[in-house]
C-alpha cells in the first residue's frame, strides 16, 4: 500500500512522498508523534478497520522498541530542527503523549529514559 515518507523526506507531501510498503511497516496517523522517524505514516484514508489490524501487522500504540528508536533518532538532531521535520499532526502535545500514555508500565518508561 502507498504510505507517506517520514524521516528521510519530511517536507515532501502528496504522491511524490509515498512509497509501497506493508501495513506492518507503517504507523497510524494518530501514532505519528511516537515513531515518525522509524516507520512510514499510513494515510488515514487507507487505514483498515481495527478488526483487521492484527492480521495486517498494524500496531497501535507502536512497540516500545520502535518508540525508543524514534527517541534515539530525535536525540541525534538539534532540538531546533525538530519543529521543522515533525509531521503537522505530531506537533500537538496531546498527540505526542498518545491517548494511552498512562498505560505504559514503569519498565517501559525506564527503558525510554535509559536511551
Amino acid at each position: 500500500l502507498p504510505a507517506d515518507a517520514a524521516a528521510p523526506a519530511p517536507r515532501a507531501h502528496g504522491p511524490e512522498a509515498r512509497a509501497l510498503c506493508t501495513y506492518g511497516d507503517c504507523c497510524l496517523a494518530e501514532d505519528a508523534a511516537l515513531c515518525w522517524t522509524v516507520q512510514r505514516l499510513l494515510p488515514a484514508e487507507l487505514t483498515p478497520p481495527r478488526t483487521a489490524w492484527t492480521e495486517l501487522g498494524l500496531r497501535s500504540p507502536p512497540a516500545p522498541e520502535v518508540v525508543a528508536e524514534h527517541l534515539r533518532r530525535l536525540r541525534s538532531r538539534p532540538a531546533a530542527d525538530w519543529a521543522l521535520v515533525v509531521p503537522p499532526a505530531a506537533n500537538d502535545a496531546t498527540a505526542a503523549a498518545g491517548p494511552r500514555a498512562a498505560e505504559a508500565g514503569a519498565d517501559v518508561v525506564q527503558r525510554l529514559i535509559a536511551y
